[in-house]
């Protein structure tokens, strides 16, 4: 069970657990599903046996949006600064960023020209208080805005905790960094471990060793 999931009152645990429940019965009267990824196929074929992976894929508009920001950041002066994208969504990603936090600190306090954004609704640990001047924080924003945001990045970072609720996830922070050609270093897990080619098309961590070690490396 995700960390966030425990965390909740029992009403909406209450609520939760009812939800899941009457997907259920709804999926046995099913004759198929169709999913996203492997692990969601798996936990689907419990309950209906034919079961089809149709991987998300990119909008027109999403495409046309990154082929503009490419566009538009030629024109733009390159910062000195590197900078690490974080795009968390919810608050649920909360236990993801504590897998990459002691590798970041350790980044901050030996490249003061490191910056670090996070995007979405993160509660920043205490740790992170005395690099205040190297973190910039923003709230969630429409994904329209998305593809400018991430080109002006250098590093995106995708860390998952290795629970289900996880490996269920799509690959869709490494498409989005992608399309505006801006490398992403992820959990060797779920989506990212399926899709992405080792030093080729992305970089895999399978523990806070390889964090620290492609972080320094970028």
């Amino acid at each position: 069970m995700h960390p966030y999931i425990k965390a909740i009152s029992p009403k909406e645990k209450k609520l939760y657990n009812d939800g899941v429940n009457l997907i259920g019965r709804t999926l046995k009267l099913c004759d198929g599903a169709i999913t996203t990824t492997e692990a969601l196929a798996r936990e689907l074929n419990k309950y209906v046996t034919n079961v089809f992976i149709n991987r998300n894929v990119v909008s027109d508009e999403m495409w046309k949006l990154s082929q503009k920001a490419l566009i538009d950041k030629e024109n733009k002066t390159k910062s000195k600064d590197i900078v690490i994208g974080y795009f968390s969504g919810s608050i649920s990603h909360n236990p993801d960023f504590e897998l990459v936090e002691n590798s970041l600190i350790k980044i901050l306090k030996k490249f003061k020209y490191v910056k670090i954004l996070l995007v979405g609704n993160l509660k920043l640990p205490e740790s992170f208080n005395e690099f205040s001047e190297q973190i910039i924080k923003q709230e969630f924003i429409d994904w329209k805005l998305l593809p400018d945001i991430i080109s002006n990045i250098d590093i995106n970072i995708a860390p998952l905790l290795n629970i289900i609720f996880n490996e269920a996830k799509s690959e869709n922070k490494w498409v989005e960094a992608s399309l505006v050609k801006i490398q992403t270093v992820a959990s060797n897990y779920g989506a990212f471990k399926q899709v992405i080619q080792q030093n080729k098309t992305g970089f895999l961590c399978s523990n806070e060793k390889d964090w620290y070690f492609y972080l320094k490396l970028l």
